[in-house]
């Protein structure tokens, strides 16, 4: 737990996010030979900072801005998944040697 915080703050004194510091110190203990070890000491306060870890990201969504601007936002996302679904049955017609009713399946 030291180790996640002080990397943390490292983050946040290098102008970076402290949550990035935080999530990239968990993904060097997570690949560390230790793993088990701290898995099995922290499984008593790991749901409490997943609960943590996400009211803070949705404390940083700016709601205002989000209702403000609903109909860019639904936009964005249909084109998002749009380019997503054409992009992957691309992929898939092209490279995989399937139909393309099978292709736009994907």
């Amino acid at each position: 737990l030291l180790f996640c915080l002080v990397i943390a703050y490292a983050s946040e004194q290098l102008g970076l996010a402290i949550e990035l510091g935080a999530f990239s110190a968990g993904i060097m203990i997570a690949e560390s030979k230790y793993r088990e070890r701290v898995e099995s000491a922290m499984s008593s306060v790991k749901d409490v900072f997943a609960s943590v870890f996400f009211v803070a990201i949705g404390m940083v969504i700016h709601w205002k801005y989000f209702y403000q601007n609903l109909f860019r936002v639904i936009l964005m996302l249909l084109f998002i998944l749009t380019s997503k679904s054409l992009a992957m049955g691309s992929v898939v017609y092209f490279f995989g040697g399937l139909s393309p009713r099978i292709a736009a399946s994907a």
